[in-house]
């Protein structure tokens, strides 16, 4: 009964209820999950297409953005070569080129390389950052961007190729407006009766420049008849019209004024026939240097280079040394006012004061940067030696008893006075009296130099720290240089100084002076005031006796038919003058210079800033190989594309 119920409800088909509906929701199901599929797989596909899209135009776009960049770095390298380029402090920028594709457009930015102490030729280097941007016309809000990285290194011509006169291109000046051009060891503005003041133990050895007059030997006590004695004996015993540069004679060269007044000034005209000094009248005025703070408080090392700054200095300095940084690569210091410099300072650089710079104290040395160090190290050897001023200020002074030894050139807008001490010798040094002929000097760290000695030398007699000096017979006098310290293992000796020798050299070791003021350089000022050696201080009748003495001398050495003795060699006799007191019982009544202004070989002496100036001088013909067209030269060190 119950089968027959539920085949009845199965109905003619025989199926059971509820599982027809069951089987359409199954198949709508699939349905829907294949609608989904295709979806899927569809807007996977269309994913697809649109990131290969984008890959597309973002490959095109990299490719477009580094040929910008390409296309920049071209662009900036012919712009830092020309003379119009605007410098390292304004980037630049424009737009190259615009298509159905897009718009391309760079920019180029200059930066500053990190440098060290050690390291400073390379602030002629430039980080360049040239970057390329490439905007597509579809997107413009999805701009592709490469960046290069150069960096060039400035070739400053050094040299006028085939040039007799080797005038440098981009020094500044570029050309002979350089003070180079002035041969003078010492020039003097002023046209007073008293512009140069000169004593015994005074020694210039270079030819010198006047306007005004100079006055010699006038500051002893002694009458008119025995100054002109000594003078004539002077010359007679350490030089002569043919010979002036036997040391000690108080000149080695002519001297040049302006004018026909001074030159023949009786008083002038008679000293300078009486030392056998020659004379030359010139019109010609040597360049006059002039220099201000401000123009020196900043400063660049290029026209249109980066800034830098010099370090200001407080009322005094002593135990101290200064040299070029990083900040300040050119060591310029500047005191606004007075400077005192008291003793063991070593100083790298150009000392600038508004007021007076007095020197005073022992082991002092003052030399001025060798710009050429900054150039590339392949430029250093055909480049003219270079230098900046090593002192400017209103007033020089030397402390009478100081010991300092500068180079360069030294420049006083008013007076240069001082110096003139006694000649003593360092009593905590040892009796020296070495010799040779083996000796070959180099630079080394500024300011010193090594002295290599091949002569059979015992080192262990040689005194370091100042003690003993060492004199390199390199033309006329030869330089004397301060020892520092000895190498005894390598056979060698570091001076205070700058000296180089082509080969080797003789020489000679002394002990050092107590005071001395050594000027390897030129002094430029209004007027100069030397001042005598202390024990030069006698009253006139001290003189009066002294000639009476060597007057009774000659007359007795003319009855015994022996040759006379000058006045001058007379009083080098330590037995002749010991009565006078204890140091002419122990180094006489000498004219041993203290005060030693060396005529050293011309430099180019650039006295404003920058250093170097981007050439315009047009070789006649046109270019030359070697020295291109005007504007700066480049050389690119490297090249990276970052990421």
């Amino acid at each position: 009964m119950r089968v027959r119920q539920i085949l009845r409800s199965m109905g003619r088909h025989g199926e059971v209820p509820g599982i027809q509906h069951a089987r359409k929701g199954a198949a709508l199901l699939m349905v829907v999950v294949a609608l989904g599929l295709t979806c899927a797989v569809t807007l996977a596909f269309l994913e697809t297409q649109a990131i290969s899209t984008r890959v597309t135009n973002n490959s095109i776009g990299n490719r477009h953005a580094e040929d910008a960049a390409e296309t920049a770095a071209r662009l900036t390298l012919r712009q830092m070569h020309s003379a119009s380029w605007a410098g390292v402090n304004q980037s630049l920028s424009g737009q190259l080129w615009q298509t159905a594709e897009g718009t391309a457009s760079y920019e180029a930015t200059f930066h500053p390389i990190t440098v060290t102490a050690s390291t400073l030729s390379q602030l002629l280097r430039v980080e360049v950052r040239c970057t390329g941007r490439f905007t597509p016309a579809v997107n413009s809000s999805i701009p592709s961007q490469k960046t290069i990285r150069l960096i060039v290194e400035m070739r400053p011509r050094v040299e006028l190729p085939g040039s007799s006169t080797s005038l440098p291109a981009d020094w500044n000046p570029p050309s002979n407006e350089s003070i180079s051009t002035r041969p003078y060891s010492l020039t003097l503005a002023s046209n007073s009766n008293s512009a140069l003041v000169v004593d015994p133990s005074n020694r210039v050895e270079g030819p010198l420049w006047l306007r005004g007059r100079p006055v010699i030997f006038g500051d002893p006590l002694w009458s008119t008849s025995t100054r002109q004695i000594y003078l004539q004996h002077l010359a007679q015993d350490y030089g002569a019209l043919s010979n002036i540069e036997k040391f000690p004679h108080p000149f080695a060269q002519k001297f040049v004024f302006s004018n026909s007044g001074s030159a023949n000034n009786s008083t002038v005209a008679e000293s300078l026939a009486l030392l056998g000094v020659p004379v030359e009248i010139s019109a010609s005025h040597p360049p006059t240097p002039t220099f201000s703070i401000s123009s020196w408080s900043q400063y660049r090392l290029y026209d249109k280079g980066f800034v830098y700054n010099a370090q200001a200095l407080g009322s005094s300095i002593s135990w101290s040394e200064l040299r070029p940084t990083p900040a300040n690569p050119l060591g310029i210091y500047i005191r606004q006012g007075d400077l005192r410099i008291q003793g063991n300072t070593t100083i790298v650089g150009t000392l600038i004061a508004t007021g007076r710079i007095t020197i005073e104290g022992t082991n002092n040395i003052i030399v001025p940067v060798r710009l050429t160090d900054l150039l590339p190290a392949d430029l250093r050897s055909s480049a003219l030696s270079t230098t900046l001023p090593t002192v400017m200020a209103q007033f020089v002074e030397f402390d009478r008893e100081c010991f300092c030894h500068v180079e360069g050139f030294v420049q006083a807008t008013r007076t240069i006075t001082g110096a003139g001490a006694s000649w003593r010798l360092r009593t905590n040094s040892t009796a020296m009296g070495l010799t040779g002929t083996l000796a070959t000097a180099s630079v080394s760290t500024q300011p010193f130099s090594s002295i290599r000695i091949d002569d059979d030398v015992n080192f262990d007699a040689i005194n370091s720290g100042w003690r003993h000096q060492m004199t390199l017979f390199t033309g006329g006098t030869g330089r004397t240089l301060p020892i520092v310290s000895v190498d005894k293992n390598a056979r060698r000796v570091t001076v205070a100084g700058q000296v180089t020798t082509t080969g080797p050299v003789a020489w000679r070791m002394s002990r050092t002076p107590q005071a001395e003021v050594r000027i390897l350089g030129r002094l430029w000022g209004d007027t100069a005031n030397f001042n005598r050696a202390s024990h030069w201080d006698l009253s006139s009748l001290s003189w009066t006796l002294l000639r009476t003495q060597w007057e009774q001398t000659n007359s007795l050495l003319a009855a015994t038919g022996q040759a006379e003795m000058t006045l001058t060699r007379w009083l080098a006799n330590s037995a002749n003058v010991n009565w006078l007191g204890s140091y002419q019982a122990t180094f006489a009544q000498n004219i041993e210079p203290t005060l030693h202004l060396h005529d050293v070989p011309v430099v180019n002496e650039v006295t404003s800033l920058p250093i170097l100036r981007a050439s315009t001088i047009t070789p006649p013909g046109g270019v030359i190989v070697g020295l291109g067209t005007p504007g700066y030269q480049w050389l690119v060190i490297s090249r990276e594309i970052l990421p």
